[in-house]
């Protein structure tokens, strides 16, 4: 399954591309004509959908879409028939299948369960090669021509800190790109966020990447041995994603690792979607996605003001359309150009709002744990239909938790707290306590958003204007 030459060709079309606005608006309108065609001709699901509906409807009178829908109907959804959520699931449980494809032809991944519930995706090769190309987009705005020589010289390394331990976004497409690409098996590394941080440290120094995609949290936890000497890696920039990070925290990791710290938004049903600029803007590749900020009843919100949630629509993937899907962030459309020239519509977006932990280990040292780090731990057991993680104190962890139908209750909850437990002693914090709340999952009373991790001292929802997933 080589898409690397299709990757080069699409993004060489896409620098073309987005040097004008109109001809984005262009390739946007056509693409998504085609798209609706097809998702009315091959899947059932979006047949029933838009039944009686014109055939060239706007895109405002489609009915809108969520996890829920999609993932509710998966069989109807996909338009190959080969396709089925059982077939699916049984290739994900195979940890010895971690990102290889699926049928010898497609990606796959389930959602990490940011919004409360995990989800499964499928992308074609197609879209994966769309999805190589974006990437090569944002390499080009940017890395200088200088820089592009330098990665050359280093082997164009690039590791991957992130939640591992599932078919999660972000982990498999990264081995997925080290499976199709020989080349990039060398040169790719992927580092599991949940180990303890001097065994990151050491990972890091060994592979000396030229590039790291990161984690807000986890690159703050590494500040400390990198401002001790301990970590040596001098990488041309960092790429962070998945959570919210302030100006400050960016501004520290920049003057510690003595290079740019980049923004990148993305999602399990379409990575990446938009990227940072220097003028400290999101810019959303508008040619193969469309974004519709929206309102809670789904009418449109003007340019300038924070929507209640994003309608996300993937031109490029055939086989699992995305068509007006509610990814459920709150962002911010620039109502002018953006300052930094692109002709890319520039956004903010209401960063994922968990926060990092700090317990206190049996010695009595601070341990910081990352939020994202120890929900994938979390999202390693089946059975779980809601997981809440609370910091309650300096060594105690409580676990809000929902258990599918489908799953014995106890048994569940058992896999869940040896889960906890173990990723917990790896970080050094065998001390810490895991007990189930009687409490249910519960959401900000501020953002009305669901909040996988939490201290139990926070009440409130802290909206940065940072974003969201890495190349993930």
């Amino acid at each position: 399954m080589a898409i690397g030459r299709e990757a080069f060709g699409r993004g060489a079309q896409m620098l073309w591309a987005q040097r004008r606005a109109g001809r984005l608006r262009r390739l946007q309108h056509s693409r998504l004509a085609a798209l609706v065609a097809h998702a009315r001709d091959c899947s059932p699901l979006y047949r029933d959908l838009y039944a009686g509906l014109p055939w060239s409807p706007d895109l405002a009178a489609l009915p809108a879409v969520d996890k829920r829908v999609l993932n509710g109907d998966f069989d109807a959804w996909v338009c190959d028939a080969r396709l089925t959520r059982s077939g699916v699931e049984e290739f994900l449980a195979d940890p010895g299948r971690f990102g290889q494809p699926y049928l010898d032809e497609y990606f796959v991944c389930t959602s990490s369960g940011t919004t409360g519930r995990p989800g499964l995706f499928v992308h074609d090769r197609h879209a994966c090669a769309v999805y190589l190309g974006m990437f090569g987009r944002l390499d080009a705005t940017w890395l200088s021509w200088r820089d592009f020589a330098r990665m050359e010289l280093r082997g164009d390394r690039v590791a991957a800190v992130v939640g591992t331990g599932g078919h999660f976004a972000g982990a498999s497409w990264v081995q997925f790109m080290r499976t199709v690409n020989p080349r990039w098996r060398r040169s790719w590394k992927l580092v599991s966020a949940q180990w303890p941080t001097d065994r990151i440290v050491a990972e890091l120094n060994a592979h000396d990447p030229a590039i790291v995609l990161i984690y807000p949290s986890s690159l703050l936890q590494l500040l400390v041995p990198r401002e001790r000497g301990e970590l040596t890696i001098s990488p041309l920039f960092i790429e962070v994603g998945g959570e919210a990070m302030s100006r400050g925290a960016r501004q520290r990791a920049e003057a510690a690792f003595g290079c740019p710290v980049r923004t990148v938004y993305g999602a399990s049903e379409l990575d990446p979607i938009a990227f940072s600029c220097d003028a400290d803007w999101l810019h959303y590749s508008s040619d193969w996605a469309i974004l519709e900020p929206v309102q809670a009843d789904f009418t449109p919100t003007p340019p300038g003001q924070a929507s209640d949630t994003v309608l996300l629509t993937n031109l490029a993937n055939r086989v699992a359309p995305i068509i007006r899907y509610d990814l459920g962030d709150s962002v911010t459309m620039r109502p002018d150009p953006c300052p930094c020239g692109s002709a890319l519509p520039a956004l903010r977006v209401a960063g994922r709002s968990d926060e990092s932990l700090t317990f206190i280990d049996a010695q009595g040292g601070p341990v910081v744990v990352a939020p994202l780090a120890i929900a994938a731990a979390a999202d390693r057991v089946r059975g779980t239909e809601l997981v809440q993680l609370v910091q309650v104190g300096a060594s105690e962890l409580q676990v809000r938790l929902r258990v599918s139908p489908d799953y014995d209750d106890r048994s569940v909850w058992l896999a869940l707290q040896r889960e906890l437990r173990g990723f917990l002693a790896d970080q050094g914090l065998s001390n810490v306590s895991v007990a189930r709340s009687d409490q249910p999952a519960q959401v900000s009373q501020v953002s009305g958003k669901f909040r996988r991790v939490l201290r139990g001292d926070d009440g409130g929802d802290q909206r940065a204007a940072a974003s969201p997933p890495a190349r993930q």
